[in-house]
């Protein structure tokens, strides 16, 4: 899953996008630390009810905002 991050912070956007899957039952994002400030990789451990599971969903959110931001 690609994001595209156009105004809120990465870890604005890990607090908003933690509290919506906790709400709904599912786990938090899982952040790992990037070289680059500019790409944030992020994954979800998800335990479905049918075969292929626990499945694995890697994010990688991608920041256009301006470099001053």
């Amino acid at each position: 899953m690609v994001g595209y991050v156009q105004t809120l912070s990465f870890l604005e956007l890990v607090r908003e996008v933690n509290v919506a899957a906790t709400a709904l039952g599912l786990p938090a994002l899982d952040s790992q630390v990037s070289a680059d400030e500019r790409l944030q990789e992020l994954s979800h451990a998800l335990k479905r009810s049918f075969e292929i599971s626990p499945y694995a969903l890697m994010h990688f959110w991608i920041d256009l905002r301006s470099p001053t931001s």
